[in-house]
């Protein structure tokens, strides 16, 4: 999502937030540099929070946040727009302290060969998708990638999100969650 941060996906982090124990101490990362004055602009939804900074960059760097000093990492839809995901997952391993916890949510590509995984390998394949949605492609395999980071504990399952008011999102509907540990 390329400039200016839209309603829909401000919401969704805020949303995601609510749900944190009251008094966490948190460290906001996005590629997006409008995140912070609509995060601020919203504050008052996560009132219970302590958010102790906003880092502006991409998830494979994380070079301000020091190694093993963070006890959680939340990503929401991250790998499926991450330019080197090897790269993102080793940041995130780095980061954590050792025990620390990984919980994931990542669309998917379909497992099955289907009508809907063709059309998802030509959009993400032809460079449209990934131009029009700031990177995203709908072909990446976020399981294999995060079994290959060597992380313990890893468990996670697959569901099925589908949105009637947007049918285009239904592009995204397989999507991957869990966690993992340090």
């Amino acid at each position: 999502m390329g400039g200016r941060w839209p309603r829909s996906a401000l919401t969704n982090i805020c949303e995601n937030l609510k749900y944190y124990p009251r008094n966490s101490r948190v460290t906001l990362v996005d590629k997006n540099v409008y995140l912070q004055s609509y995060f601020e602009a919203n504050s008052s939804r996560i009132s219970h929070l302590k958010v102790e900074r906003f880092i502006i960059s991409h998830g494979d760097d994380l070079r301000g946040v020091p190694s093993n000093s963070v006890d959680v990492v939340v990503a929401t839809l991250v790998l499926c727009s991450a330019a080197n995901v090897g790269a993102v997952l080793r940041e995130i391993r780095r980061i954590l302290a050792p025990g620390g916890k990984y919980y994931f949510m990542e669309h998917v590509h379909e497992r099955s060969p289907t009508f809907l995984r063709t059309v998802q390998l030509l959009l993400s394949a032809s460079g449209l998708w990934p131009a029009v949605f700031d990177g995203c492609h709908l072909d990446r395999d976020a399981a294999r990638s995060i079994e290959r980071a060597s992380f313990k504990d890893l468990s996670y399952k697959y569901v099925s999100v589908e949105d009637s008011r947007v049918p285009l999102l239904n592009l995204m509907k397989s999507h991957l969650i869990g966690s993992a540990t340090k």
